[in-house]
């Protein structure tokens, strides 16, 4: 254990998966978490070529990365410090937001809100119920109204297993722009092309149509949902690549995932909302 580092104890030392994803390095840690880091962020990395990337694998039970052909290693502590140390995302006093209901979803006419934006690291947010952790949502549609739902293998515990109509995550500050509506439409479009597996060109055409919130958990009450929608035009539903734990169950309507115990509260709302909304 590093000695000088009081929170080593709670950094993850093994995984059970590693990968590259174009210049990204993938984890998959023991309890279904996935991190995603740069690999430009590591001096040797930087200089490997994609398929030298592709060429890593888990050595030592697990604990570290290995890079045969560029002669490098990296522990598995050492990834996730290194990805949690600059996980800026956006957070909303909860003072600045507009009163919240206990749950619902509802219209909204505007995210000037949102702003002036602050940035501060992940993990320091995951149990301050002073902020809000925004979070753009994106329902695809297809041209009856039903809903794409999945159902998630793995990741926050919290939410494993259950079933959701809803694409999205945090905002980081990679997606700052000048007002909230790119701020937001910027990260829900990295969103979508990672969890989707789309290029960004790609991406659905979305619109902001309504925020969601919840009281009743403790995951909820530190998170504030923007719900998009867009239409899937494709004749094929969305095919998640397998790294982002997602199970497509293709499309349903609305009043079926209100009636499922099985989909997360979030998910229900919203087809609440766009059953009198559509």
């Amino acid at each position: 254990m590093d000695s000088t580092d009081p929170l080593a104890d709670d950094i993850p030392q093994q995984a059970q998966r590693a990968w590259a994803d174009g210049r990204r390095i993938g984890i998959e840690l023991l309890n279904g978490d996935v991190i995603f880091i740069a690999a430009d962020r590591f001096p040797r990395l930087a200089e490997a070529t994609d398929a030298q990337l592709a060429a890593v694998y888990l050595r030592l039970k697990g604990t570290a990365l290995r890079w045969d052909d560029i002669d490098e290693d990296l522990t598995v502590r050492g990834v996730v410090r290194a990805a949690n140390s600059g996980a800026s995302i956006l957070a909303i006093p909860r003072q600045q937001a507009p009163a919240l209901p206990e749950s619902a979803c509802w219209a909204v006419a505007d995210l000037d809100f949102f702003f002036p934006p602050q940035w501060r690291p992940r993990p320091a947010l995951e149990h301050d119920e002073g902020f809000l952790q925004p979070i753009p949502y994106l329902a695809l549609h297809n041209e009856a109204g039903d809903l794409w739902t999945y159902r998630r293998r793995g990741g926050d515990a919290r939410v494993d297993g259950r079933c959701s109509c809803g694409v999205g995550g945090h905002v980081e500050l990679q997606d700052a722009a000048a007002s909230a509506g790119a701020t937001l439409l910027n990260a829900l479009k990295r969103e979508t092309a990672e969890e989707l597996g789309l290029p960004l060109a790609e991406v659905p055409i979305a619109r902001p149509r309504a925020l969601i919130y919840e009281h009743l958990s403790a995951i909820g009450r530190v998170h504030l949902g923007v719900l998009y929608t867009a239409r899937w035009n494709r004749s094929s539903p969305p095919c998640p690549p397998d790294h982002e734990a997602l199970e497509g169950l293709g499309f349903m309507k609305p009043e079926t995932i209100v009636a499922d115990p099985r989909f997360e509260l979030w998910s229900r709302l919203v087809a609440g909302f766009l059953i009198q909304h559509p």
